[in-house]
C-alpha cells in the first residue's frame, strides 16, 4: 500500500484503495494498540507496528481525515481512562 501523509497528527497517512479512504490513526499508546486502521470512516484492525510492504508517501493527500473518530477503544465497547475513551 502506498500512504500519503495527511498533515494531521491524529490520522497522519491516508490511502484510496479500491475506491475506498483507509487512514491510520495514532492511539494513546500504550494504552491502546499504537495504530488503527479506519476503511471509510469504520473500524478495520489495530496494529503495533508498521507492517511491511506499507509504504509512506512524501507527498501530502487530500484525504477526508474523520477527526470525530478519536474514540479508540470505546469504539468496540473497551473504554479506558483516557478522556477520548
Amino acid at each position: 500500500m502506498q500512504w500519503q501523509p495527511t498533515g494531521n497528527g491524529e490520522f497522519p497517512y491516508a490511502c484510496r484503495l479500491d475506491g475506498r479512504w483507509w487512514v491510520v490513526r495514532v492511539n494513546a499508546f500504550p494504552d491502546h494498540p499504537l495504530y488503527t486502521v479506519l476503511v471509510d470512516g469504520r473500524f478495520d484492525s489495530d496494529l503495533e507496528d508498521w507492517p511491511e510492504g506499507w509504504e509512506r508517501g512524501s507527498d501530502p493527500v487530500d484525504a477526508p481525515v474523520p477527526t470525530t473518530l478519536t474514540a479508540y477503544g470505546s469504539e468496540r465497547g473497551e473504554p479506558c481512562d483516557c478522556p477520548y475513551c
